[in-house]
């Protein structure tokens, strides 16, 4: 970077101080680093004698190791120790591990308005170890679907009878042995605005919640080194530690038979706090068939009253990370925003009306055309294709929350029946039927809902 020399004009030593602070403004200071997350910079003789920061000096240095939680710097012979953040879209974040990468160049800025005014640093070059969405490398994005918990298409809560796995949280199984368990969508951690919550009962046994990912999520993580994360919340009265199971289907996204590839008991889970989770691992080549991630909470849910949360799950590409250790390294959960992972849900389960986002009273949700004065048939386009046909369907709300409306938007009638028809992995039909005499033969209507809450989704899809 050139640097304007016509400010050379210092006469005093007090005005050469300004004008060298001036020059350290508009080049990188070079120097070296210790430390892996309490950093010291320190650069040649002249630059020691630097009294203060201002915003905009940036300090250049090779990383040499990778820090594993919040970082923080102390320039030269000044005390203060200053955070260290990455900037995101939405703003600067607090690094919290991987985000300085050992032997990478790493230049860092300071601005004196982080951290509420007390002064942090930029990092300004990637060095973050494990790339976000957005990022160059798409191949290290979180593969779960819904790990945010945030589309519940089903609505919530759920109720799971005992020995009977049932799809909870889009993308989410749970089961539990010899008696039932409640599934709610409750508040988020901190970095997302929902949780997935299991509240047991008394003789409740053997929990689990698992998700299969479909061949073409897992492929890319063929002889791969993956790193699985997430957080839980205890609330059963005593600490316990879960089982991690990976395994993949014997053949192509068939789940008749799994082999197993990581099976072992994770940290230990203090009670009445939130516990980071994760464990890395290589997968082998047939992981490409498809993934299913199992956590195990034993019998720790089986009392009235006690349950456990679980927020911000993440599974991707992690090279270079040391594997088969506890804890593993930890990154910044890859959160997909909402309306993505939508889109990618209604691929194993396609739906109409079932999210906060589209949810609107009124309509339309179809096109319907009347067969008699009773019957009618719904045409309905999937906002994505379906991963196979759909074979049934499942109703939020009774039939009498659905409605119809002429093509002048004025309310007809409501509904007694729905029912699955027919279906390709692009649409499908549904027969409706209303109450006598309230429909016209050969005209054509539009479903819409009386009940925000009311939805419709298509079942057999999912793995």
């Amino acid at each position: 970077m050139a640097i304007d020399t016509t400010r050379w004009v210092a006469s005093t030593l007090q005005e050469f101080d300004a004008e060298m602070t001036y020059v350290l403004n508009q080049t990188n200071i070079i120097g070296s680093v210790t430390g892996t997350n309490t950093l010291k910079f320190s650069s040649s003789a002249l630059m020691t004698k630097l009294s203060s920061l201002s915003t905009g000096m940036t300090f250049q240095f090779i990383v040499q190791h990778t820090n594993t939680t919040v970082a923080t710097i102390t320039i030269n012979n000044l005390s203060t120790a200053y955070n260290i953040y990455y900037d995101t879209p939405t703003g600067s974040v607090i690094t919290s591990g991987n985000e300085l990468v050992a032997g990478a160049t790493c230049i860092l800025q300071y601005d004196a308005a982080l951290n509420n005014n007390a002064g942090g640093f930029h990092i300004i070059t990637p060095n973050k170890l494990v790339t976000d969405v957005g990022e160059a490398d798409l191949s290290r994005i979180n593969r779960f679907r819904n790990g945010t918990f945030d589309t519940w298409q089903r609505g919530t809560p759920v109720t799971v009878a005992a020995a009977a796995p049932k799809y909870t949280s889009d993308g989410w199984i749970v089961q539990s042995s010899l008696s039932a368990v409640t599934v709610s969508q409750v508040a988020g951690r901190q970095l997302t605005r929902n949780a997935l919550q299991i509240f047991g009962a008394a003789s409740t046994s053997d929990v689990f919640i698992k998700q299969r990912l479909e061949s073409w999520l897992s492929s890319n993580f063929a002889q791969q080194t993956i790193t699985v994360q997430g957080w839980m919340y205890n609330g059963t009265g005593a600490a316990f530690n879960p089982t991690l199971m990976i395994n993949y289907a014997s053949v192509v996204d068939t789940w008749t038979t799994s082999i197993s590839v990581v099976s072992t008991a994770l940290s230990s889970c203090t009670n009445a706090a939130w516990t980071q989770l994760g464990y890395t691992f290589i997968a082998p080549q047939s992981i490409a068939n498809g993934l299913e991630f199992i956590m195990d909470i034993g019998n720790a849910i089986n009392a009235a009253g006690t349950y456990i949360q679980l927020a911000e799950f993440d599974i991707r590409n992690t090279p270079g990370y040391p594997v088969n250790v506890l804890p593993p390294i930890f990154s910044t959960p890859d959160n997909i925003i909402y309306p993505h992972a939508w889109i990618l849900n209604q691929r194993y389960l396609p739906g109409i009306n079932t999210t906060p986002v589209t949810r609107s009273m009124g309509g339309p949700l179809a096109t319907v055309v009347a067969i008699t004065p009773s019957t009618a048939t719904a045409i309905i386009n999937f906002s994505s294709q379906a991963m196979i046909a759909p074979t049934s369907i499942a109703t939020v709300g009774a039939p009498a929350t659905f409605l119809l409306t002429d093509l002048s938007n004025t309310s007809v009638t409501t509904l007694t029946g729905i029912s699955f028809q027919s279906a390709s992995q692009l649409g499908a039909t549904l027969a409706l039927t209303t109450p006598a005499a309230t429909l016209t033969a050969n005209k054509m209507y539009t479903l819409g809902i009386n009940v925000s809450t009311s939805a419709i989704v298509f079942l057999g899809t999912e793995l």
